[in-house]
This record gives structure tokens, C-alpha cells and sequence, in this order.
């Protein structure tokens, strides 16, 4: 083959890949039912098949099947009009016709077939199709196939419809046709027939409908839209499969007026050129109008209803947006794609099996999950599903909101120069607190669905093939900043001011999970005489080292501004390495008092007492020499200016709001130092910190609390109140 044209078919399907359009194949290892096995092993609840009867592995069509095996053979090697008509063909051409009330059927290999065979034949240039925007692509490539003019009409709209005709009248078609889906695939939304049918009288002209998502369920009788409509009769020309309610295999068919059928038999190009479909299928359809017919088809038919009736209801009351209707097709609309996407994913992650539609296939800013019923849908099945679309939805913020969901995910694969983490323990960082709150920030930077959390100990279950230097149970932390490796400071040693930096529980998977996964350059094995608390807030704790070590300590007087965990363990620090004085401010008393327990020589709460008073009571006369701002407040960074000694030197750490003004007198004519701080330097403030616990530092009063993960929400509760040090999930118990 030409390499140049391999080549463009490549960029061709990268294209479609970097469009978001590209569709991969979900195997499946059972078969087709309401519950469903796939290739992984995962059973999960089938809400995307069009088995609206639950027929397709129904033991007696099964079985029907098998007989027909046995008595017709495998395949028939054969066009019909040679020698591939067997008896069972007829047979079911007639149970067609006699089911759907027309003169007579015919069979093709598919639906497809069926409607690309039927308006070359029997329309020409001197004709006019009048179509529905949203019709099947069958029809509306059958109809390209056809040298008939064209004409479409807006979707169900009836005075459209009646314009389209007025002028395919003008431009002097001799013969319409009006061709609709019975149902729209995409909404479940059921045509107006009966409007159809009337206009179509006024017209003179033909209406052929595609009623493949209603035969055998739509109707009192299960005999589709036309029957719904009330306009059995008046529709000339029915198509329709056996591949969705009547068992779900495959085969289509037409069935319309006498002549309209004897000349697709001579002159419908699918039909002469490719064999019908398998007599085995034959037969077992054959059963599958048996049983339409009897009471057991009317109970069917009733569960679907009701099914229907019972989703539809519960995710209304829940506050989704459905498509409204009663047909069991019931698309839960998104309006964005790529949260259509995500949804189908975390569903699947549930437990539930559902596809997210989006353009093409649909209208840009109509994406939405489609859903399908099954009669063979137990109501437990149903609020499974409707259950875990409340808790995808809450997890994806379908309405913004303060709060996280427990929920399933999928284990994370990892690449060759990965390591699959079990984590044991987790902290809850500020950071998380935002994203709980889900405040301005967290709205605008989190991609949903994220599972958070980025402080973590755990053990490596799995490594990559390319990892070097970690094993499987080793255990680990890690550095929650994954950087590039690639920019000027990665390449320099500067990594920590990467500016391609991805955070681990804000761009991309975190910590709270079963598992993680991550490049192993960014995990850290953790010394024996670590326990897993401690390893889990060593994110926490590197940033107070790295910004704790950002100047010299040693004999200085040191002013803190924040004592949250963070400011709290700097605190910790300074004292440790050989600060003079180590005093922290705050408005909390109790993070104050841990403060203390941490190591501060003095803890002030600026809402009721003078810094400069405490200043005098120390004995110091010429201010602090180093400031480490860990508020992000403005009030308690202007403080700490105007309380620096000349020459003193700040690390900001805290952030504070954007646009914020300051005295720039204080910092010239002071000569002060302000150091931005950002992370941990990778990896030397992780050697800092192990060698600060190894020489004593104590950092266990900093731990205030501890939760079962099942208990999240009273973690976060307890960091919210602002009475808790560091809190602890543990995913052991």
C-alpha cells in the first residue's frame, strides 16, 4: 500500500482522537442482559443497550435459535432470488406483515440495508424525499443514494413539514415522500404521526417511517408508533430491525403495500446483492412475535413503562434534567461534552454502564448521557442506578456546592516508569478545604470529576518496568508536585520552580483513594522509625522546612504570622535548630496553644493583644530579624513590615489577595529581603526533614485527629471548626 496514504490515514485518526471523537470498543464477557460482564472481570448494570424487552438472552428465543441451527442450517451461501430463500424467510416475512398490519415484508441483513435499499428503488429524479433533520443516518444516506431531490424539515414541526412540501411542489416533484423516525434515537422523543398523516393526505404525498426503537413495545400491542399514533393504515412504508426489542440479534425489514414490496424484490440493490439474514435468527424471531403476541408480551410491556416511569421520576426529583417523554429512551442532558464524557466514566467506575453523547451525534451544547430501560431492569436495578448518578453527580458538581462524595473509581493503571501506591493514611490540607468549600478558586481550577488529596504514606503495590530503586512493599510518600523535566529550572535542579508543575489531587488523580499511582521519581521511602501519621503529613511539613530553612535561624528572633499546622511545625523548627525567641500570631487561641505545645516561645492573638507590648516583654528593642508569613493575610503581613528589624528578612509562604498594596517604605528604607515560597525543593527539603526528625524534632503534637475515610466529613468538619491541628484519614480500617 501506498505509504503516503497510511500516513495520511494516520493523521486522519489523530485528528479524530485530539477532537474527542474518536469511540473505543468496551468488550463485554456475558451476554447482552441488564447486568453485564466486562472483559476486566467488572460486572455492571447495563442502562446503554436497545434490549428493551430483555429478549436478547431470553432461554426460549435462545433455544429457538438452537432449533433453528439444527433444522435450517448455519447460513444459506446465498442471495435470495439464487437459491437463499428458505421456507423460515417466508415464514417470517408474513409474521411481520401480520404483525405490523400491511400487505406484506421484506427481510434484509440489517435496518441499515433496509432503508439504503428502499429510495433508490423506488423513487427518481423526478421525485422528492421530504426528510426529518434528525432522522437515522440510514435514511438520510439511503436517501443520498437516491437521484430524488431532497428536502428537510426542522425537527417534528409540522408547519416546516407543510413548507418543505410547498416546495418540493414548486419545484414540480411528481411524487413525496415523507420519511421520519417513528422515535429519535437521540431524545426518545415519539414523531407526530398523526399531524404527519394529515398533512400527507393534504399533499398527496407518501409517509414512510423507521420504527425501530418502538416495535414491539410502543402501542398497546407492542406494533410501534403507528399503532401509539393511532394511524395504523395510513403509513405506506414501515422499517424496522430485529436487532433492539425483537431479540436483539440482528436483520431488518420492510413492510409496506404489496407493490412496494414486490419492487424491492426486483430491484432493491441490498437485497438482490447480499444474503438475508441467518436462518437461525429467522426462526427465533419467529418466536419472539409468538410471544408479542400473547399476555406475556403485555406484561413486558407494562414493565418497561413502569421502569421508565420510576428513573424518569427519581432523577427529577433529584433535580436532572431529562428530555421529556415516555418512551424508555430517557437522555439525562449535560449541555457540556466533556462532562457528558466524564460522567460515563464515573458511572462506569459505579457500577453502571451508560454512554455520553456529544457532537457530532448530537447538537454542540446538547451533549448528555443517554439512558435506556429494559423490561428486564429489576426496580432495585433502577435505584442502583439512580443512586449512583446522585453520587456522580454531586462528585462532578452538577450543582456548586461545598462538599465531597465517597464514591468508586477505577483502579489507576500506571505507565513504565510508574508506581501503583496503597495508601494507608491521608491528611486534609487547606488545599482540600477549598475544594470542599468550593470556592472561587477550586471552581475554576478543578477539573471534575477529581479525587483529591495529595498528603499520603502508603505502600507500593506495583511498579512500572523502567523503575529503579523502589520495590513492591516499600513504603513511601510523596512529592505532590509532578514537574517536567523539561524547562529551564527542571534541567537546572530547580524543579520546585517548574513551570509546568501538575498537582497530584488538583490536575490530576490524588491521594484519597484506595490507590494511586504516580511517576516514581516522585515517591520517597519512608525510614522504618517513620510511622504512617507522620509520613502522611510530610507535605505539610516541607513546606514549613523549606520555608522555616529559607534563611539563618540560629540566635535570631523570629516572627511567625499564621499558626495553622504549617505555621505551627515552623514554628517547631526554628526552636529546634536554635532561634532566640519564635513568636506566632494569630486570632485562634486554640491554634495558639498548639502552637505552644509545638515549640513557640510566645503566642500572641493580635485580636486582644499588642505585638509591640510582647516585644517589650521579651526584651527586644530593634524588631525581628526573620518573618515567616503564613496567613496569606494582609493584616498580619503589613503587621509583621512594620515589626521587622532593618536588615530582616522575610519567607512568604501564605498567599495573599490578589492586588494587594502594601508599605513600600517599609521594605526600602528597612532594606528588607522577601522570599517567595512555593512547595519543597525536590528533593533536598525532603533530606532536610528527615534529618530534623532523626536529631529529635517532635512533630506528633501537631496530630489532632483521626478518622475512619468513611468518617471523611467529620475530618473535614473538624478542620473547618479551627480547633484541630493536622487530621488523619486512615484507609487501613
Amino acid at each position: 500500500m501506498n505509504d503516503t496514504y497510511l500516513a495520511h490515514l494516520r493523521t486522519v485518526l489523530e485528528q479524530i482522537r485530539a477532537e474527542g471523537f474518536y469511540k473505543s470498543e468496551r468488550m463485554i464477557a456475558s451476554p447482552q442482559s441488564s447486568s453485564i460482564k466486562l472483559a476486566n472481570g467488572a460486572q455492571v448494570l447495563n442502562f446503554c443497550a436497545n434490549n428493551y424487552l430483555g429478549l436478547a438472552h431470553d432461554q426460549r428465543i435462545v433455544d429457538a435459535a438452537k432449533q433453528g441451527l439444527d433444522r435450517h442450517g448455519f447460513g444459506m451461501a446465498s442471495v435470495r432470488f439464487i437459491c437463499g430463500t428458505q421456507s423460515v424467510h417466508k415464514q417470517l416475512e408474513a409474521a411481520l406483515a401480520l404483525f405490523l398490519t400491511t400487505d406484506d415484508a421484506i427481510l434484509y441483513s440489517s435496518c441499515f440495508d433496509a432503508n439504503g435499499g428502499l429510495f433508490e428503488t423506488l423513487l427518481t429524479q423526478d421525485d422528492a424525499i421530504i426528510s426529518d433533520e434528525l432522522n437515522h443516518a440510514s435514511i438520510i444516506d439511503g436517501a443520498r443514494l437516491s437521484k430524488a431531490k431532497r428536502f428537510r424539515y426542522r425537527n417534528n414541526d409540522i408547519d416546516d413539514l407543510q413548507a418543505q412540501l410547498r416546495a418540493a411542489d414548486a419545484a414540480g416533484a411528481r411524487f413525496k415522500l415523507i420519511a421520519t423516525d417513528g422515535v429519535f434515537s437521540m431524545d426518545g422523543i415519539i414523531a407526530n404521526l398523526k399531524a404527519i398523516c394529515d398533512v400527507a393526505d393534504r399533499y398527496q404525498a407518501l409517509v414512510m417511517v423507521d420504527d425501530s426503537h418502538a416495535v414491539g413495545f410502543i402501542g398497546e400491542h407492542g406494533r410501534g408508533t403507528p399503532e401509539h399514533c393511532g394511524v395504523q393504515g395510513r403509513i405506506d412504508i414501515i422499517t424496522g430491525t430485529l436487532g433492539k426489542a425483537l431479540g436483539g440479534a440482528s436483520g431488518g425489514y420492510v413492510a409496506a403495500r404489496a407493490p412496494i414490496v414486490e419492487l424491492l424484490r426486483q430491484r432493491s440493490r441490498p437485497y438482490l446483492f447480499s444474503n438475508t439474514l441467518a436462518p437461525s435468527i429467522a426462526h427465533a424471531s419467529l418466536t419472539v412475535l409468538e410471544l408479542l403476541r400473547s399476555d406475556e408480551g403485555g406484561v413486558l410491556r407494562k414493565r418497561i413503562r413502569e421502569n421508565g416511569a420510576r428513573f424518569r421520576g427519581a432523577m427529577s426529583s433529584l433535580g436532572f434534567t431529562l428530555v421529556p417523554g415516555e418512551h424508555p429512551i430517557i437522555p439525562v442532558m449535560l449541555g457540556d461534552a466533556s462532562l457528558a464524557g466524564r460522567m460515563a466514566e464515573a458511572l462506569l467506575a459505579e457500577g453502571v454502564y451508560v454512554t455520553g453523547f456529544s457532537y457530532p451525534v448530537v447538537p454542540k451544547g446538547r451533549a448528555r448521557i443517554r439512558t435506556q430501560m429494559s423490561a428486564a431492569h429489576t426496580p432495585e436495578q433502577i435505584d442502583a442506578a439512580v443512586g449512583a448518578f446522585e453520587r456522580v453527580g454531586r462528585a462532578l458538581k452538577l450543582e456548586r456546592g461545598p462538599g465531597l462524595t465517597l464514591t468508586r473509581v477505577r483502579k489507576p493503571e500506571i505507565g513504565h516508569s510508574d508506581v501503583l501506591i496503597r495508601i494507608r493514611k491521608t491528611a486534609i490540607c487547606g488545599t482540600d478545604i477549598h475544594i470542599w468549600n468550593w470556592d472561587e478558586w477550586a471552581s475554576r481550577t478543578i477539573p471534575v470529576p477529581m479525587h483529591v488529596g495529595h498528603e499520603y504514606a502508603g505502600e507500593v503495590v506495583e511498579v512500572g518496568q523502567e523503575v529503579r530503586g523502589l520495590r513492591i512493599g516499600d513504603r513511601v510518600s510523596g512529592e505532590g508536585h509532578i514537574t517536567c523535566g523539561f524547562c529551564r529550572n527542571c534541567r537546572a535542579g530547580r524543579r520546585h520552580l517548574c513551570r509546568n508543575t501538575i498537582g497530584v489531587g488538583v490536575d490530576r488523580a490524588g491521594a484519597f483513594a484506595d490507590y494511586l499511582a504516580i511517576p516514581a521519581f516522585n515517591a520517597f521511602k519512608i525510614p522504618d522509625e517513620i510511622g504512617d501519621e507522620l509520613a502522611a503529613i510530610f507535605d505539610p511539613f516541607g513546606n514549613a522546612t523549606h520555608t522555616a530553612l529559607s534563611f539563618n535561624l540560629v540566635g535570631e528572633d523570629v516572627l511567625i504570622t499564621g499558626a495553622g499546622p504549617i505555621g505551627a511545625m515552623a514554628a517547631a523548627i526554628a526552636r529546634h535548630i536554635g532561634a532566640r525567641n519564635v513568636v506566632i500570631t494569630d486570632v485562634n487561641d486554640y491554634r495558639l496553644e498548639l502552637a505552644m505545645k509545638m515549640g513557640a516561645s510566645r503566642a500572641v492573638n493580635v485580636s486582644c493583644e499588642s505585638l509591640s507590648d510582647v516585644m517589650r516583654e521579651l526584651g527586644m528593642t530593634e524588631g525581628f530579624d526573620v518573618g515567616l508569613e503564613m496567613s496569606g493575610a494582609l493584616n498580619a503581613f503589613t503587621s509583621m513590615l512594620e515589626h521587622m528589624n532593618h536588615g530582616g528578612k522575610i519567607a512568604l509562604l501564605g498567599i495573599l489577595p490578589a492586588r494587594t498594596s502594601i508599605d513600600w517604605n517599609q521594605v526600602i528604607f528597612k532594606g528588607l529581603e522577601i522570599k517567595g515560597i512555593y512547595g519543597r525543593e525536590m528533593f533536598e527539603t525532603w533530606y532536610k526533614m528527615f534529618a530534623l526528625l532523626h536529631s529529635g524534632l517532635d512533630l506528633s503534637p501537631i496530630i489532632t485527629h483521626r478518622f475512619p475515610v468513611d468518617e471523611y466529613r467529620n475530618g473535614f468538619d473538624a478542620m473547618l471548626s479551627g480547633h484541630s491541628g493536622k487530621v488523619i484519614l486512615d484507609w487501613t480500617v
